[in-house]
């Protein structure tokens, strides 16, 4: 499964979502005009857990994706602009299964909490 990023306009408001139970915005949300969504990822059961927007209203998001080199999960960053061009991705964890959990983003940084599976062997 990919990550899908669903972005609306609900009145005034932007409302970013991330959606990982299907590849079609969801049908139970209200919206009143759909800007684009993107779907980023292969195969694994990749997932979107958390999303941010900074103040050109670029869109992050983080999760994890799946790397068949490791058989194991890795923390993935995601970025769009506006109009939800790519910008860029990044992709990094070990041999084992690691998370992005939580995304926020200010002027100038990114900062992203995270679970890493770390074997520690005497």
């Amino acid at each position: 499964m990919s990550l899908l990023l669903n972005v609306t306009k609900l009145g005034y408001s932007n409302n970013v979502t991330v959606d990982n139970h299907s590849k079609e915005p969801s049908s139970s949300a209200i919206i009143t005009h759909q800007e684009w969504y993107r779907l980023w990822g292969y195969d694994g059961d990749d997932v979107g857990k958390d999303v941010a927007t900074d103040g050109l209203n670029n869109v992050y998001i983080t999760g994890r994706c799946y790397n068949e080199s490791s058989n194991s999960f890795d923390i993935v960053i995601v970025k769009y602009d506006s109009s939800g061009s790519q910008i860029w991705n990044r992709t990094w964890g070990g041999n084992q299964n690691d998370y992005g959990m939580c995304i926020v983003v200010d002027a100038v940084n990114v900062y992203v909490g995270v679970i890493l599976k770390v074997i520690v062997r005497n």
